[in-house]
């Protein structure tokens, strides 16, 4: 028996955009693409399966071919919401990250059709989010990651719920892959105003989770297939 493909399915909600009418909706929207755009070139082309989509009105999903992506999508997203500078309220977003197999992706192309353990795991969690006001839950087939993940995934809510404007900004140029004269390039600021920003978003250990992340998830897919090969041997 072959082992299933494993994927990632980031299920959103956009907080507060409810406040938005009219033409500032139309404005909130715009910036909300923007957002998607950046996000979408900053994976592996190969990783997207169905870019970002809106959907109901205020929700937002994704389908990624690797999960190993999708914590840098996720905060990555959250940061450049934070950074816009266009609204006089703040811009974020509850993030479910849902990994596991995919039973059926729509020919249509949207993503939010499509049924499956990664789309289960994602879009559950999104409605408990609400509730605990969380920003960021993680949910594999895997109890013992999840609990792993559970603790990193609250540390780094907090952290990034401190998070001013332009501290947002900074994070986001590390996680696009910026040093930090390129950051203070792309701001018209120095870079000893890049560094504080940096240091004062704890932007070290943002990205040691991501790093971590993706070293975790590598480890734990890899070994599954390596079950399955044993199995098949055996």
């Amino acid at each position: 028996m072959t082992e299933p493909h494993i994927f990632a399915v980031l299920t959103g909600d956009l907080e507060g955009s409810s406040r938005f009418k009219g033409k500032h909706r139309d404005e909130l929207l715009t910036k909300v693409k923007d957002c998607f755009d950046i996000v979408e070139k900053l994976l592996p082309s190969q990783t997207l399966v169905y870019g970002f989509e809106i959907y109901r009105g205020d929700s937002f999903q994704c389908v990624l071919s690797s999960p190993q992506d999708s914590l840098l999508a996720a905060i990555s997203l959250r940061c450049c919401l934070l950074a816009q500078e266009s609204f006089e309220s703040r811009l974020d977003a509850r993030i479910s990250i849902g990994i596991g197999s995919i039973d059926f992706l729509p020919a249509s192309g949207r993503g939010a059709e499509g049924d499956g353990e990664a789309f289960r795991n994602s879009g559950l969690m999104i409605e408990s989010m609400k509730k605990s006001k969380r920003k960021t839950k993680i949910t594999t087939p895997w109890p013992h990651i999840n609990k792993e993940f559970e603790v990193m995934c609250i540390l780094f809510d907090a952290l990034s719920q401190r998070w001013s404007r332009e501290q947002a900004q900074a994070v986001l140029g590390r996680m696009r892959g910026w040093n930090q004269e390129t950051i203070a390039s792309q701001l018209s600021i120095s870079q000893s105003a890049v560094s504080q920003r940096l240091k004062l978003a704890g932007s070290t250990a943002v990205e040691y989770f991501v790093e971590y992340w993706k070293k975790r998830i590598e480890e734990k897919i890899s070994g599954e297939m390596d079950k399955t090969d044993m199995i098949k041997m055996g």
